[in-house]
């Protein structure tokens, strides 16, 4: 999803945005966070690395988005990680997606520890001893958010605990991790938290919002006179994460989003029209043969039945209907699987 990456990479290149993601997920719409406590995660935070020979390699980024949120400027270790995943269909396994970052973002805090204590002289106690980390090491937390994009309803578990089987000992449930996915759904915002949010955030939220209902679509470009003509990028983006396939001009800077709306309005009604005209003469086509052919067959003209069955085989390769559509009729025309097969074998 290439389109989809680069307009997610322009929304949130804005720390407010971050920030209002976080507030609205966590607080409800209430600022828990400011946006100059949004700062850059080092490379060593966003991605796993190899360290065989000393130096650090990259291998394989965490997540979408990464940002180090810093809330005592005068500490620097007082920060966590706040990492913002982007999702066009639901995932079944999303709990344990998120579970698994956040376990790769320990492990990797972990490696980065045992290497920075490696090379000191610091004498272990009998408790440091296995874990090679002081008494007092702690970690960053992680917190991920799962931004849903779709427009299909999220239907699958929103916590790990829903992703195991039923226990028969309930004395087991306090042990079990409770993860829940912490997720982000446009039409699960109310409208109020979403008009105070980022310009280019809440632009998203509400053609996300309105991506089902053609006449809210254009209502929301007549109101906000500056939705109405977007960056290249950023509208592809948009239109690929509504599930559209109109393809805008690469050759223009700018897209009319109004024009691209009604392009997208004839382009849909010209495929309904061509894919109803197909239809209702396959369906005529189809009548007209089996009456043909049963009144050629009661007739005991076999030969005009097979031909006529030839002729709707044409009829439907031309067109590229399913071959299970022609399977099922000539069965309940009584030909032999032999003739069936010499049938559809036709090209």
């Amino acid at each position: 999803m290439p389109n989809v990456d680069a307009l997610t990479k322009i929304l949130f290149e804005s720390d407010e945005a971050v920030a209002d993601v976080f507030n609205a997920v966590f607080g409800g719409g209430r600022r828990l966070i400011d946006p100059s406590m949004v700062h850059p995660a080092s490379e060593r935070e966003i991605t796993l690395n190899r360290q065989g020979d000393g130096k650090w390699r990259s291998r394989e980024r965490i997540c979408d988005v990464v940002r180090r949120i810093q809330w005592d400027d005068t500490r620097p270790d007082r920060h966590f990680l706040l990492s913002i995943e982007n999702q066009l269909n639901p995932h079944v396994l999303m709990p344990w997606r998120v579970m698994e970052m956040q376990g790769m973002s320990y492990n990797h805090q972990v490696r980065k520890a045992h290497w920075k204590f490696h090379n000191t002289e610091k004498t272990w106690d009998r408790v440091e001893f296995l874990s090679k980390v002081p008494r007092d090491y702690r970690f960053h937390r992680m917190v991920t958010v799962v931004i849903y994009w779709g427009t299909d309803v999220w239907d699958v578990p929103r916590q790990f605990a829903d992703l195991l089987e039923p226990s028969p000992f309930p004395e087991l449930l306090p042990f079990e991790p409770r993860l829940e996915c912490p997720l982000l759904i446009p039409s699960e915002i109310p409208p109020k938290i979403i008009d105070g949010m980022e310009k280019f955030l809440k632009m998203a939220l509400q053609y996300v919002c309105a991506s089902n209902d053609r006449g809210r679509m254009e209502e929301l470009l007549k109101e906000h006179s500056e939705y109405q003509s977007l960056p290249r990028n950023f509208a592809q983006g948009l239109l690929d994460m509504v599930g559209s396939q109109y393809q805008v001009d690469n050759k223009k800077e700018t897209v009319n989003m109004c024009k691209a709306i009604e392009d997208m309005k004839k382009e849909s009604e010209m495929q309904g029209e061509k894919r109803g005209m197909e239809e209702g003469m396959a369906k005529g086509m189809e009548e007209g043969m089996a009456k043909g052919m049963e009144e050629g067959m009661a007739k005991g003209e076999k030969k005009g039945g097979e031909r006529m069955a030839r002729n709707l085989v044409c009829f439907m390769r031309e067109r590229a209907l399913p071959d299970g559509m022609l399977q099922e009729f000539l069965v309940q025309q009584n030909f032999s699987p032999e003739q069936i097969a010499e049938l559809c074998a036709m090209r």
